[in-house]
């Protein structure tokens, strides 16, 4: 019996990553490798990570089936769990889909079965594994004066660019296109922000066949048949179920740095070609626009259902949030807004890299 739970146990911990001890994930599906593979611990060595250290577990269950007599319960699927605090959802389809979130003192274990991953690829928004995982992050990084933006971000000398952006504005162009002529990448997709300093996050970046070949990707046979039928499946499904492209890993590109203290910040448009100076009031609202439309963890159904029957306060946690956007704004020397309707965002910053690149001649 004990060599079948250990057994069990190994199978859970396959997949372990630590992300610069600010949090570790584990789980027993493969869900997360694309984003974090970079931060990824093998089997046999410790997970690290400190006190302070925010745990996030996320467990396929097979056999999951919740029991909700005599629970509490806001509509047909969501449900509270007093003697653990837990949220639990079950929908009686022609098997039960069931799911539990359960709130720990430092983090949050999402356990689910099968048919719960199913049911949340067709539902999407606020119910995905991902959406659970951004969802929590945030409220956790919130309570503790850190955050995350939806943008890139790339280092240029001592200087720190962040870009926050809507999804499909160009956040990956410019990202790329910058660390192509020099600059060193963190990330372009989630930026996470502790004390000023941007993360570096690599995660798998899904491109175009074009967005390839506009910087020299060499596909195999087997990318390019991928490239093909995801494009041809977008096109049937629309890009909404089918988003097409293939996933590239940016540090197998360029040159990934671990952290950058962030001096500026570009807002991504896609439009008439500017490239302005704005206010730190525009900007805050422009980031919270992004913010919400792109997270919306505070609309997430289960962090709903948990204030809903506890009290977990998503409103002061909405206004720590505020405070947090308007206080690192305020420590930035400059914020921009970026703009084009040819994709080349980057181009207002290839001045600053001429002068790296200038740099580093002079010191060879």
């Amino acid at each position: 019996m004990r060599e079948d739970s250990e057994a069990e146990e190994k199978e859970v911990l396959m997949y372990r990553y630590n992300f610069n001890d600010i949090f570790t994930l584990e789980s027993n599906i493969s869900y997360f490798e694309g984003m974090f593979h970079f931060f990824k611990i093998p089997m046999g060595k410790s997970l690290g990570g400190s006190v302070h250290t925010f745990q996030f577990e996320f467990c396929l269950d097979k056999k999951l089936n919740l029991d909700i007599e005599n629970k509490e319960r806001i509509n047909l699927m969501l449900f509270y769990n007093r003697k653990d605090g837990s949220v639990e959802f079950r929908y009686p389809w022609f098997k039960p889909i069931c799911a539990k979130l359960e709130f720990l003192d430092q983090g949050f274990r999402f356990t689910f079965n099968k048919h719960y991953l199913r049911f949340s690829n067709i539902l999407a928004e606020g119910w995905e594994l991902i959406d659970i995982f951004r969802s929590t992050l945030l409220s956790l990084l919130v309570r503790n004066q850190k955050y995350m933006i939806h943008g890139a971000a790339v280092r240029l000398g001592d200087e720190g660019i962040l870009l926050p952006a809507w999804g499909n504005t160009g956040k990956t162009s410019t990202s790329w296109m910058l660390a192509k002529r020099g600059a060193e990448f963190l990330t372009d997709e989630f930026a996470i922000i502790d004390s000023g300093y941007c993360y570096g996050l690599p995660c798998s970046s899904l491109v175009s066949g074009k967005t390839a070949t506009r910087f020299g990707v060499k596909l195999s046979w087997n990318e390019h048949a991928r490239l093909f039928l995801n494009d041809a499946r977008s096109k049937i499904l629309s890009s909404r179920y089918a988003p097409g492209g293939i996933k590239i890993y940016p540090d197998k590109l360029f040159k990934v740095c671990e952290k950058a203290k962030i001096t500026q910040l570009a807002i991504i448009e896609n439009g008439t070609e500017c490239f302005d100076s704005i206010g730190k009031h525009e900007a805050f609202l422009k980031i919270k626009s992004i913010q919400d439309y792109e997270f919306g963890w505070k609309s997430n159904p289960f962090l709903l259902a948990k204030s809903f029957f506890s009290g977990f306060d998503l409103n002061a946690l909405a206004a720590m949030e505020n405070d947090f956007l308007e206080n690192f704004l305020a420590g930035l020397k400059e914020i921009h807004i970026v703009s084009s309707n040819s994709g080349e965002q980057y181009k207002p910053f290839l001045a600053k890299v001429a002068v790296i690149e200038e740099k580093q001649k002079v010191v060879r």
